[in-house]
């Protein structure tokens, strides 16, 4: 065993390491990751009188002379980079610029511009801050709150929606779906109440039938609603002691304040919740002697042809539920509900359809696991969730075939790393 000191350029130790000889570069950087909590967001490169070590080299092929001893070199990695990497490295992002408190909105911006320097596209910059937030919401319970990070995120997801119909109508670059915009929308809960009274006051009158179609007042009423429906209602009457009373019940929305707007939001998204989870109504069946009787379960969709019919009529989304099944819903429809076989059947038959609806992350998983060909189809924010890619890399020989051809080399090798414990997990 061979005890490695790892210190800065400027001579302070960071680690030291116990490995074996036969041990590489590689190894040793690896273990550098588990114990410097904010390796995971920088590339690590170790040195040895000045000269960077391949990774491929052992331990015991180093001149080490009297005392064995690296310099680690760090360089940030690109926002991009950073937001496919884990939930937990995310965090470890995301915590970094909150303790920059008053200067956390100015160096937050490097996220928003490319390795060139440049600023990103709108469609770009809603692909990051969707991309932190599914990685953040997952592990958010392990931070103080990130409250100075939201508010310096707020202030650029506004920026974005400024920018939204100029960027429609003039970037050369492919503008923001509509799905982009509506979960651009759907953060807006998660940075706050103070966030979503400014985006309910937001001044952008829409002119592109992007705009249009997301930012019209109603639009963005019933997607907080449906966002904030998926909250405990213990938590929504919280959020609606913070906020005073209104005397206007029967008013027009659009005449409302931004402060009105929100209560009314939150009483529509306690009453989803409310309807969401009423026991399922059932019928009584009389029996042929007597008045004994049984009851019947709630009607399932039977068919794929059933569940395409529903989601081709209405904008229902799909939910992978306690039980197993999947329920469809859509804000001021009847909850429907499927057979998990029979949904992936109809994804399947009509995967566009489809798994644009998804918006379970246990449903995602399984149909890259059971429909090869459906990853092309997910939204963004599902694409860029690692496990999600690594599942259907498993399952789908012509995606894995483009990944290889495609991704950077470290994105190839993060995946190939992931395989390797895989097979490790499944021989122990």
């Amino acid at each position: 065993m061979v005890n490695v000191n790892v210190c800065s350029l400027s001579g302070e130790t960071v680690a030291v390491l116990d490995v074996l000889p036969t041990e590489t570069i590689s190894d040793l950087k690896d273990k550098l990751h588990s114990s410097i909590i904010s390796a995971s967001i920088f590339d690590l490169h170790l040195s040895l009188d000045g000269a960077c070590i391949d990774d491929t080299t052992r331990v015991e092929d180093l001149n080490f002379g009297a005392d064995a001893q690296l310099q680690m070199i760090r360089s940030c990695k690109g926002a991009r980079e950073i937001l496919f990497n884990s939930p937990e490295v995310a965090l470890q992002l995301a915590e970094h610029y909150d303790a920059l408190q008053d200067a956390c909105r100015e160096c937050i911006g490097s996220l928003f511009i490319d390795d060139e320097g440049k600023a990103r596209s709108c469609r770009a910059n809603m692909e990051v801050l969707i991309h932190l937030y599914q990685k953040l919401s997952k592990v958010e319970s392990q931070s103080n709150g990130l409250a100075g990070f939201k508010a310096a995120l707020a202030h650029f997801a506004f920026e974005t929606l400024r920018e939204l119909d100029s960027s429609s109508a003039e970037s050369p670059t492919a503008p923001p779906s509509v799905r982009h915009v509506n979960s651009l929308v759907r953060i807006f809960p998660w940075f706050g109440l103070e966030a979503v009274q400014m985006l309910l006051g937001l001044n952008v009158a829409p002119s592109t039938p992007l705009a249009v179609a997301c930012l019209a007042g109603k639009k963005v009423q019933s997607a907080l609603v449906s966002e904030y429906a998926r909250r405990p209602i213990a938590t929504l009457r919280e959020l609606l002691q913070q906020l005073p009373p209104t005397a206007l019940h029967d008013s027009d929305y659009g005449t409302l304040s931004p402060q009105d707007k929100l209560r009314r939001i939150l009483e529509e998204a306690i009453h989803e919740v409310k309807a969401n989870y009423d026991p399922p109504k059932k019928k009584t069946i009389l029996g042929s002697v007597g008045f004994q009787s049984e009851t019947v379960s709630a009607y399932l969709m039977e068919s794929p042809k059933e569940v395409l019919a529903v989601v081709r009529r209405q904008p229902y989304t799909l939910h992978m539920s306690k039980n197993g099944d999947v329920d469809l819903l859509c804000h001021g429809a009847s909850t429907r509900k499927a057979n998990c076989n029979t949904v992936l059947a109809a994804i399947k038959q009509d995967p566009a359809m489809m798994l644009g609806s998804i918006e379970s992350y246990p449903l995602a998983l399984l149909a890259v696991e059971q429909c090869p060909g459906a990853y092309n189809y997910l939204s963004e924010d599902f694409k860029m969730d690692r496990q999600v890619l690594y599942v259907a890399l498993a399952h789908d020989f012509a995606l894995r075939q483009e990944f290889v051809n495609t991704a950077s080399k470290t994105e190839i090798q993060q995946w190939r790393w992931h395989v390797d414990e895989q097979q490790r997990k499944r021989k122990q």
